[in-house]
């Protein structure tokens, strides 16, 4: 039986003990969660190197929103391993020098040890109603201050809380990234949308190896209509 992955990129926010079933993950548990990947047959690379490999079935994905100073840790780990991953981050946080985000300087030694720095938009501000124009200099905006603080490429970007309606869409090919990720669950395909990559949410719940496997290999994919609908509802498109 081959092991699960099949163009999976898992998402996370803050690795933390802060008490948040969602959006934290405790630090123990995301070490844990690396130990059984490696035990399943797969390698984390980043959401780029996944694009670029086609999506093989030996390899999944790390991404982690918001550019959390926590996910500083939850990368070296990766690091540690030999792996990368992948930061989405929010240029205007991090120019506010905001404490709860990383800095330039320590996001510059992430992407130097061979994390992947992605763009988050500008300001996390949600594309709801926003024209394709208005979206294209937030999301090219984002790219170029990311690039010009870190001195590298940055190829791909998640779209703000992982809402795309079709001005988005378009407006993330228009400023020449070459992935986007969205939110809803489910494998990706070679021959899929390179902007509307699915994530699966990884949570604090998910704390046996039997919740991790079953998401690699498809057990929440069934929720990717309703999560499509809530975002049409919210967002349109």
């Amino acid at each position: 039986m081959r092991s699960p992955g099949g163009g999976r990129v898992l998402l996370y926010h803050q690795i933390t003990d802060a008490h948040d079933p969602v959006l934290t993950v405790p630090p123990t548990l995301f070490v844990q969660h690396l130990d059984w990947i490696a035990s399943l047959g797969l390698r984390a690379v980043s959401v780029a190197q996944l694009v670029a490999s086609g999506f093989q079935r030996d390899l999944v994905s790390i991404s982690l929103d918001d550019g959390y100073r926590s996910a500083g840790d939850a990368a070296a780990a990766l690091i540690a391993r030999g792996w990368s991953g992948t930061l989405f981050v929010v240029p205007a946080w991090i120019d506010q020098r905001r404490k709860e985000f990383l800095s330039w300087p320590e996001l510059t030694r992430l992407a130097t040890a061979g994390i992947e720095v992605g763009a988050h938009g500008l300001a996390h501000e949600a594309p709801c109603g926003r024209s394709e124009a208005a979206l294209s200099v937030d999301f090219g905006a984002a790219r170029e201050r990311i690039q010009d603080r870190l001195s590298r490429p940055v190829p791909g970007m998640a779209y703000p809380f992982g809402l795309a309606p079709r001005a988005a869409v378009a407006a993330a090919r228009a400023c020449g990234f070459a992935y986007a990720c969205g939110s809803e669950p489910g494998a990706n395909l070679a021959l899929g949308d390179a902007y509307r990559l699915r994530r699966n949410e990884v949570m604090a719940t998910d704390d046996h190896l039997g919740h991790l496997r079953g998401k690699l290999g498809g057990s929440d994919d069934w929720f990717r209509p309703l999560r499509s609908l809530e975002n049409r509802l919210r967002c349109g498109g």
